[in-house]
Formats: structure tokens, C-alpha cells, sequence
């Protein structure tokens, strides 16, 4: 997949969560159903409104670096 598909993608889902006021019907969903998902391996990580900025700058610098 090239890196303006994945940027399209990764836009797509963002304004899926913008617009949808995010995945979870409720604020405290995960916590409410942890024993569905306590077994999963995994880190539960809140982040702001920047990341998805952040995440495509760090995508193009990964391309970029693993282009030349």
C-alpha cells in the first residue's frame, strides 16, 4: 500500500471517530466490559486529537527513510 493510500485510510477512520464522537457507545465502555477482554495482551493508550497529525508526520519520515 503506498503512503498516500495509507494516508487516506488512516483519514477515513479518523473521520469515522470524529464524527461518529468516537467507537464506543459510552465513556466508560472498556472498563464497563473488561472481563470480555482481560484476556487480550494489550495497552489501552488515550492520546489527543494531535496524534493522527503526528502519526502521518511519522509515517512520511518512515517512507522516506526506508526509500533511500
Amino acid at each position: 500500500m503506498g503512503l498516500g493510500k495509507q494516508v487516506q485510510a488512516f483519514a477515513r477512520v479518523e473521520n469515522h471517530y470524529f464524527k461518529n464522537k468516537g467507537f464506543f457507545p459510552t465513556d466508560s465502555f472498556l472498563l464497563d466490559n473488561m472481563d470480555k477482554i482481560r484476556h487480550i495482551r494489550a495497552v489501552i493508550v488515550q492520546v489527543s486529537s494531535q496524534i493522527p497529525n503526528i502519526l502521518v508526520e511519522w509515517v512520511q519520515i518512515l517512507h522516506d527513510t526506508c526509500s533511500t
